[in-house]
Parts: structure tokens; sequence; C-alpha cells
């Protein structure tokens, strides 16, 4: 019971921290289309740091992942030496997941590998939003954003319009 208490407990502060997360990434996401030069200027420096921030969390997993692997190790070596021979493979996982220690290194190794997924796809994400940057700046260029002005030609034409439809409908009656 203690080990679905434990689980879900990690489960739970993994949601929350992942909230507060997914909210400070979005805030860093987010793109001021009417301020693209500042955006453009930020972008390297937020990508370095949640790049950093991956690398961190990443060496973290990698770490904690030895420490369960040294561990069930030396789990498997005191079973073997105090049995004498090596038991079924079967035994030896129910004693590996029967240790405390191993439980708890084991769920600090989900932490850090759940760490370093949220960061690399918070890096992805800064990936993306390089190529939305690079699309917007496209737009402006090319008089997206603009006012839309009105000539004579225009305005001529519409009338010109409105005179052939008039025409056709009295043409009609």
């Amino acid at each position: 019971m203690g080990t679905m208490t434990s689980h879900f407990s990690i489960r739970l502060r993994n949601y929350l921290r992942g909230t507060m997360e997914t909210n400070r990434y979005k805030n860093d996401l987010e793109i001021d289309a009417d301020s693209l030069d500042r955006e453009f200027i930020q972008q390297p420096q937020l990508y370095m740091k949640y790049a950093e921030e991956f690398a961190r969390a990443d060496m973290a997993q990698k770490k904690a992942k030895e420490r369960i692997d040294i561990l069930r190790s030396e789990i498997i070596r005191d079973i073997v030496s105090t049995a004498g021979k090596k038991p079924a493979d079967t035994i030896l996982e129910a004693e590996i997941m029967a240790d405390k220690e191993y439980r708890e290194q084991y769920e600090l190794f989900l932490e850090k590998k759940y760490e370093a997924d949220v960061l690399a796809s918070a890096v992805k994400a800064f990936d993306h939003k390089k190529s939305a940057l690079e699309n917007l700046a496209r737009l402006w260029v090319g008089g997206y954003y603009s006012t839309p002005k009105q000539t004579k030609d225009t305005e001529q034409t519409k009338n010109d319009s409105r005179s052939q439809r008039q025409r056709k409908r009295l043409n009609k009656e």
C-alpha cells in the first residue's frame, strides 16, 4: 500500500510541478507580434536558458539511472552471496522490488526523467517559436500587417461594378 501512495504522490507532485513549469514555458513562448525586434533579441537567450536547464536535468536523470543500476547490482550480489547460488530471475526481481532503498532511488529516477522530458519538450517548443518568428518577419516584410489603402481606381472600379449590376437588373425587368 505504501508503494501505491508513493507512486501517487510522485504523480501528483510531477503534475503540479508540470503545471507550474508549463505556465513558465507558456509565458516565455508567447510572441508579441508588435515587438518582433525584441522577440528576435530574446529568442536565443531563452533558447539557451532552457537548453542549459535540459542539459542539467538530463545529467541528473543519467546519474539517478546509474545509482539504481549500481544499487540493483549490489542487491543481486548480496542475494547471490547469501544464497550461495543465483536464484531464479523472478525471485531476484521480487527481492529487488522489495528493497526500500531501490524503490526510493527508482522514484527519484522517475522524477528526474520527467523533468528532463519536460525540458526537452520546452527546447523543442523554442525551435518552433524561432520558426514562427521567422514566418512573422516574412509576413511583416511582405506587408501583411500594413493598412490597406484605397485608391481612386479602386473606388472607380466599385462604382463601375455597381452600375453594371444596376443595368443588368433594369434590362431583366
